[in-house]
């Protein structure tokens, strides 16, 4: 098991649609012959290899994610979703005009925020990083609905920051886009 998550973790690390091609196939193939689960590092691995494949990728990530969501509820399951897991996937997911990759990074960030928040889940607080590539993926989507989603979602973690829900707040920066990308289609 570690060799196979090493090499998994070797050909994710670098940015190369190849070794990335490679990655998910080796990962399929340990599915489909060995008679033990893939790791919750595992699963990481091969999505964070899916950031070079482009629309493809984000859409293989996202498939990745919700298995490991299946997995989990699992009592046998080895998966278990942690904050890496859903930073991975909404780094390789964050993208400009991509609405199904903006709609699925909606998803994730709302997942986490349902875990950490009403199923008590404390190590699973989304982070900077994952509230601003959620942010910034919706208000880059070209899609109003995503826009104004963006919009709606920065108030409610802002609010949940100021009443001390969340430790984290999105960066000043993405907050100022989401606005301004609200505010520009409405001159």
């Amino acid at each position: 098991v570690g060799v196979y998550s090493a090499v998994l973790a070797a050909l994710a690390a670098e940015p190369d649609k190849d070794l990335s091609s490679a990655c998910l196939s080796l990962f399929r193939r340990i599915q489909s012959t060995e008679k033990w689960q893939p790791s919750t590092r595992m699963y990481t691995s091969v999505i964070f290899s899916q950031r070079v494949q482009g629309q493809d990728g984000r859409k293989e990530a996202f498939r990745l994610f919700r298995e490991m969501l299946e997995l989990e509820r699992s009592e046998s399951s080895v998966v278990s979703l942690d904050a890496f897991v859903f930073e991975t996937v909404l780094r390789v997911l964050h993208s400009k005009d991509d609405l199904v990759a903006a709609r699925s990074s909606l998803e994730v960030l709302t997942t986490m925020l349902r875990f950490y928040l009403v199923e008590g889940k404390q190590d699973l607080a989304p982070n900077q990083i994952c509230m601003d590539s959620c942010l910034d993926c919706l208000a880059k989507s070209g899609d109003e609905k995503a826009r104004k989603a963006a919009l709606e979602l920065l108030k409610q973690l802002k609010g949940l920051h100021k009443n001390g829900a969340l430790s984290a707040s999105p960066s000043e920066k993405v907050e100022r886009f989401v606005q301004d990308s609200h505010s520009e289609n409405h001159i």
